[in-house]
């Protein structure tokens, strides 16, 4: 028991000298922030004042100055419009140039769509061609007696054998469908006996 009154008191005491080591140190803390804001508001005062007294005496050195000073501003701004004028004339030919180079561009690829669709056309003109003369190989093989025209020319048939050779067909397209529908009627009589 005496052992924890011993260390209870102890304790005490070590308490007491903290808080009054910590208080100290506050006070100490307190009085610095207070001599700095003090120090801070009299600069920011004799600021003021300097500044102050600066503007007043650039104003009379400016009323003095005003004649030669609108003139240097004049001359000043004369310069200025011609700088503005130099950066214009550059920006306008960089403009220019970049133009070119688009229009080149653009007739370079136009020239170019143009080439692909004459190419393109000359291929379907050869196909077409082509499978124009394989009609022909085929109709000659299919109506030997169209090679043996009087003019030697098989793919222009004269107009008279061209209307003879439609009207057999349509007569031959007649007789198969007449013939399918007899043997149609013929299946419809014996599924109704």
């Amino acid at each position: 028991m005496e052992i924890s009154t011993k260390y209870k008191s102890l304790i005490q005491a070590l308490d007491e000298q903290w808080n009054k080591i910590h208080e100290a140190k506050i006070k100490q803390l307190d009085t610095l922030n207070n001599a700095y804001n003090e120090r801070l508001e009299e600069a920011r005062k004799e600021y003021q004042r300097f500044t102050d007294s600066l503007y007043q005496e650039f104003e009379s050195l400016s009323q003095q100055l005003h004649p030669l000073k609108a003139e240097k501003l004049g001359e000043l701004n004369a310069i200025d419009y011609q700088i503005k004028l130099c950066r214009k004339e550059v920006f306008f030919e960089e403009e220019q140039q970049e133009l070119k180079t688009r229009i080149q561009n653009y007739a370079n690829f136009h020239t170019e769509r143009k080439n692909r669709i004459a190419q393109a056309q000359l291929i379907i003109k050869e196909l077409t061609m082509t499978w124009e003369e394989e009609q022909q190989k085929q109709l000659k093989e299919k109506r030997p007696d169209l090679a043996k025209t009087a003019t030697g020319d098989a793919a222009t048939p004269s107009p008279h054998r061209r209307i003879t050779s439609f009207s057999e067909q349509q007569q031959r397209h007649l007789a198969r469908l007449a013939e399918r529908k007899q043997k149609g009627m013929g299946r419809e009589y014996r599924q109704t006996v």
